[in-house]
């Protein structure tokens, strides 16, 4: 694995001809320092092509490297390999015999005997090698003894072509043939706008203390200030206005 990782650059050199790159190419050195490793390169210019550099990826080894070598299969025992029926003993089971495996060496498969099921014992045997009594199993799937283990499998081998999309006609037999298409969803019909209510402007109405004043605005008087700090007292004289229909 790898540690920690940091960015590094390799010397900056110009760009005489990119027509030509290698005496470029052979200024810049993709070197990262001592004790760490390369993990990546990028290749960087100037907008105007003037200069170019690397730029490095490099990390701190994080332990021993390590790699997984195949040193071939193990080989294999003389019970391995595919078991087919061959007939029925007298418990109505099936015995299977052993196909044999190749041994890679031009020599004959090793047999380790038949795969049957001992009434007397009620186990399924494989030679002398026999399994925990199954006295209910029919079969020997799923069935292990101390050197052999019995899986059923079949053999799916075989060729098998897509037959692509069966061509229709659009004859008139054939548009009636077809399936109707789906009516849409009938739509909500949309809620009523709601009305407001109207309103209509109305005058205040006075008290009728406030309409007729009398000889209010004659029992009024203003205080002034005099330049002798003495107070003189006045009678108050409203502005004459014409009245209006809205005020009083």
């Amino acid at each position: 694995g790898l540690g920690g990782c940091h960015e590094a650059y390799s010397l900056q050199v110009p760009v005489q001809d990119w027509a030509h790159p290698q005496a470029t190419l052979q200024m810049m050195k993709a070197e990262c320092s001592s004790g760490m490793l390369l993990q990546g390169l990028h290749f960087e210019f100037s907008d105007e092509g003037k200069w170019a550099r690397f730029r490095l990826d490099c990390c701190q080894p994080a332990g021993v490297p390590m790699a997984m070598v195949p040193a071939g299969a193990e080989p294999v025992g003389p019970e391995f390999g595919e078991y087919c029926p061959l007939a029925a003993n007298i418990s109505g089971r099936l015995r299977y015999k052993h196909t044999g495996v190749s041994t890679g060496n031009g020599a004959p498969p090793a047999s380790p005997g038949m795969l049957h099921f001992d009434s007397t014992q009620g186990k399924w045997c494989l030679g002398s090698d026999c399994s925990a009594p199954a006295e209910g199993s029919l079969d020997p799937s799923g069935i292990s003894g101390t050197d052999f283990d019995v899986t059923s499998w079949e053999d799916f081998n075989g060729e098998f072509k897509g037959q692509g999309v069966p061509v229709m006609e659009f004859s008139s037999g054939a548009r009636k043939s077809l399936p109707a298409r789906p009516r849409p969803p009938n739509r909500t019909p949309p809620k009523p706008v709601p009305k407001g209510e109207k309103f209509k402007a109305e005058m205040p109405k006075y008290e009728e203390m406030c309409l007729d004043y009398g000889n209010v605005w004659n029992s009024i008087q203003e205080a002034k200030k005099t330049e002798e700090d003495s107070l003189s007292d006045s009678k108050l004289e409203g502005i004459a206005t014409e009245p209006s229909e809205e005020h009083p």
